[in-house]
């Protein structure tokens, strides 16, 4: 709206407030080092300025346990909580239709658990994004890491992967 007001010429080409915006929707599940801890993740994420930065938000929908193979889950290490990041992303490598990145920022959580006793966190992110469409359409793959660094114990850091479906 303010576009509008400041300049007719600007309100008709929206492409700088938001150009190559996507948005993706996906599934995931947490872990942690080479155990699991069973939580679903549901992300939704919005991109811009050709995938350079990231808007995102997590459901880790359901608890988190830690498990070892073959053994019964050993103790809960979270509860289900929302989760909020914003990430600088660079790309590494890699064919125009296969793009590997990496990521850093900041990450909210609602809760604070065994795995971070704070809300606010660093966030890291390694990924790669297959192109299915000239349009932008693809899937994307990525390992994330949200960890206070050990400002304040315990700081185990919430670790989870996303697949999600970009449009």
């Amino acid at each position: 709206m303010l576009c509008a007001l400041a300049s007719p010429g600007c309100a008709a080409d929206p492409s700088w407030l938001c150009g190559y915006c996507q948005v993706s929707v996906g599934a995931g599940e947490t872990y942690h080092f080479w155990a699991r801890t069973g939580g679903i993740v549901v992300p939704v994420a919005f991109t811009w300025d050709r995938d350079r930065y990231e808007l995102g938000v997590f459901r880790i929908a359901t608890r988190q346990e830690l498990e070892f193979r073959g053994r019964a889950p050993d103790r809960g290490v979270a509860r289900p909580h929302w989760g909020f990041s914003a990430t600088r992303r660079w790309e590494l490598a890699g064919p125009r239709a296969v793009r590997f990145f990496i990521g850093v920022g900041t990450a909210y959580k609602t809760e604070t658990d065994e795995l971070n006793s704070t809300h606010w966190n660093f966030a890291e992110q390694l990924g790669v994004r297959i192109s299915l469409t000239r349009r932008g359409a693809g899937l994307e793959l990525c390992l994330r890491h949200w960890s206070n660094a050990g400002l304040r114990l315990p700081n185990h850091g919430q670790d989870f992967f996303t697949l999600s479906y970009v449009f």
